[in-house]
């Protein structure tokens, strides 16, 4: 059965009852945004509504899509008190549920600023990151420009993760709120050397949040039914996609990877296959996507390699695969994957997805004046979670206002 991605107000307010609203609470602290989860939790089981999403986006602004998309069980839920009665509190549901409410009323965010600063900040990108430090630079008064080199604003979440996971229109509708307070959007603005130059010469300060750079390519084909994990999400996501047959492999063993494998199997792949060149419990994907993409179909090969496309008449017509043995733990504590090349084998398939990870904007980053810039999100932590691009953000808000009230 699909889960539903809100709750109802009756199984809220069942969940929000549990809570035993911890003194010392282990799900505050967890929280890379700090949200006061005890609080707001309190504030849905007396149907106070609005006061609930008030104490979410004091302390993150996008409260809703991190309710929807955050690993809380790697999070707030992982040390939850319930948890060790029974079932830990649904946290990013209620957060979500709450925030659900405040966009619909059309109050998702209401800072406005007190008095109008000299100062101009240009923010570079218009994922999660930039998006509330616009917001939050712009609440404090400064003039704030907000450059996207796509056509929409989201970032990653509104382009790589999958729609039934996220509800694109109430994220669409969140971001327009957080930006309602004077931020001034660039839209279909590549940023070069020269213009980072021209950019840098321009704005008192700047924060980049420009995210990671293209995928890395895995291994080198021109056959039609390779690319990049993130490329085919992109794809479906945005209805260019719609139909998938035949056994899909994807390479790779992150959230990434399962989302794009379990996206295949629902567009009609009859197989999907994650190949992973470590073990099980070395894969870094969390736990609960595991889970759901075992129940959606998604089969799963680890200790395996892609080594390329088995290609016929220019297209993919299957998968050159290799067993790989774990050697000695490397510099990440992970043990070193030794490719056993000489024991390949292919097996038919008619995709093959790549999901190995992005390579850092490190050559646009230099272009930035070093005097004024702050970096913060995936551009400086090279890909994590929506909430902590939200916590990088509040902390590089607060460096850029420290900084200018010199």
């Amino acid at each position: 059965m699909e889960k539903k991605m809100y709750m109802t107000e009756a199984q809220a307010l069942s969940e929000a009852n549990r809570c035993l609203h911890c003194y010392e609470a282990p799900c505050k602290s967890a929280c890379p945004a700090g949200v006061n989860v005890p609080q707001f939790i309190n504030r849905i089981a007396t149907c106070d509504w609005v006061g609930a999403a008030q104490t979410i986006k004091e302390s993150n602004p996008l409260g809703l899509v991190c309710g929807l998309v955050c690993p809380s069980a790697e999070l707030c839920r992982k040390d939850c008190n319930c948890g060790k009665l029974g079932e830990s509190i649904r946290i990013s549901d209620l957060q979500a549920y709450a925030m659900q409410k405040a966009v619909e009323r059309g109050n998702s965010w209401t800072a406005t600023a007190d008095s109008k600063k000299d100062a101009r900040v240009a923010v570079i990108g218009g994922g999660p990151s930039g998006l509330v430090a616009a917001a939050l630079l712009a609440a404090k008064g400064y003039g704030v420009t907000l450059f996207e080199k796509a056509d929409h604003l989201g970032g990653v979440p509104m382009d790589e993760i999958p729609n039934e996971r996220l509800d694109k229109a109430m994220f669409d509708k969140e971001i327009a709120q957080l930006l309602s307070g004077g931020v001034e959007v660039c839209l279909n603005a590549t940023i070069d050397a020269a213009k980072a130059a021209e950019i840098s010469a321009q704005y008192d300060a700047v924060y980049v949040a420009c995210g990671l750079g293209d995928p890395y390519a895995g291994f080198e084909t021109d056959a039609e039914g390779v690319m990049s994990a993130e490329a085919f999400l992109r794809l479906a996501n945005s209805g260019k996609l719609t139909s998938v047959s035949g056994t899909v492999f994807v390479q790779g063993g992150g959230n990434t990877a399962l989302d794009a494998a379990v996206t295949a199997k629902k567009l009609g792949a009859e197989r999907s296959i994650i190949c992973y060149r470590r073990s099980q419990v070395e894969m870094p994907a969390w736990e609960d996507e595991f889970v759901s993409a075992v129940k959606d179909g998604v089969e799963f090969l680890f200790q395996t390699q892609v080594l390329g496309a088995d290609e016929k008449n220019g297209k993919v017509a299957g998968a050159v695969l290799a067993p790989v043995a774990l050697g000695e733990a490397d510099a990440s504590g992970r043990r070193k994957p030794v490719v056993q090349e000489d024991k390949q084998y292919t097996v038919a398939g008619s995709m093959i997805l790549t999901a190995t990870g992005k390579k850092k904007n490190a050559e646009l980053l230099r272009a930035f004046d070093a005097d004024k810039t702050f970096v913060g999100g995936d551009a400086q932590n090279g890909g994590a979670t929506v909430v902590q691009a939200v916590a990088e953000a509040k902390k590089a808000v607060e460096a850029i206002d420290s900084k200018l009230s010199k």
